[in-house]
């Protein structure tokens, strides 16, 4: 298959490809948690074998390498598929010479000094380096965005693995949870910061994984994030006849609403639509009055400052 038409077929033809290395962060993550690591980091081979892996986790892991691999080896692992009952893969991976050094540089720097080296990592590297680790050995479940990554305390990989969680975890990106040890071996985790979940989403390739995400993503944003943007609200400011602060607390609301009215037209009928503002867009509509471009009714441009001042 020509290899225009493989990155087609993997869906690679879109906006979140960046420079080649990026993926050089990704594919670090997919060693660690998903490739032969112990004999990787012993070895002085430059090809990187992936053993054992369900027709996803392969295409995962050739998406993200197609742009940096010199060769790229897929083979049918017979004795997992007679074993399991399942189709099961083998990967092995050679990178371009001048990746292979960076790599094997990366993973070393990693296993002097992991949070040295996670901090000095830009927040897309760092995203990276963490979507190959939910790529490899991430779950992420159907419901509650509940996300973990596997890995056992006791070896150099999950030792490696903690210092990064560690590191992300004091920068403010990610919020550790418990550790579940023997049998389960997981590290759950939720995020923090909108802007690195959402470069974290982007570096996912696992079809099931990336799904379930998103989905966490977009619950994320209905929780914690204004759903309007700042040109939506400046309009919605404007457009306002009155206003009036909602104090009512119910299941689901622990702070006061901003109810703007909104004059629409509905088949030959002029009504008044309420349209609910909630307390995380406070933020954004302290920016707008502030720049002082708007022109909004004096009535609602009281109530709305009194609403910036309630809790």
């Amino acid at each position: 298959m020509r290899l225009g038409s493989l990155k087609e077929h993997l869906g690679l033809n879109r906006e979140i490809l960046r420079g080649e290395s990026i993926f050089l962060y990704k594919f670090q993550g997919l060693i660690i948690s998903d490739g032969d690591f112990a004999r990787y980091v012993k070895s002085s081979k430059k090809t990187i074998s992936f053993r054992g892996l369900t027709a996803e986790t392969a295409r995962t892991i050739i998406a993200t390498v197609i742009n940096i691999a010199e060769l790229i080896e897929v083979k049918l692992s017979r004795q997992n598929t007679l074993k399991y009952g399942k189709r099961y893969f083998t990967v092995k991976v050679l990178l371009k010479t001048a990746h292979s050094k960076k790599i094997r540089d990366h993973i070393n720097d990693l296993m002097i000094n992991a949070r040295h080296f996670i901090n000095s990592l830009s927040m897309m590297e760092k995203a990276a380096l963490l979507a190959g680790l939910l790529d490899g050995d991430g779950y992420i479940g159907k419901e509650g965005g509940y996300v973990s990554i596997s890995y056992s305390e006791d070896t150099m990989k999950g030792k490696i693995i903690r210092q990064i969680l560690d590191s992300l975890d004091e920068q403010g990106y990610i919020r550790k949870g418990k550790y579940r040890g023997k049998p389960h071996y997981e590290q759950v985790i939720r995020f923090n910061d909108q802007k690195f979940m959402h470069s974290v989403i982007n570096m996912v390739f696992h079809g099931r994984k990336r799904k379930r995400f998103a989905k966490y993503y977009m619950d994320y944003l209905r929780v914690y994030e204004c759903r309007y943007t700042v040109k939506e609200l400046k309009q919605l400011l404007e457009k306002a006849s009155s206003a009036y602060i909602d104090y009512r607390i119910s299941e689901g609301r622990n702070a006061a609403v901003l109810v703007l009215y909104i004059y629409t037209i509905r088949g030959d009928r002029r009504i008044r639509k309420p349209i609910k503002i909630p307390s995380k867009c406070k933020e954004n509509i302290a920016r707008i009055l502030k720049a002082r471009n708007i022109a909004v009714n004096n009535v609602v441009a009281e109530t709305v400052k009194r609403y910036l001042n309630t809790p």
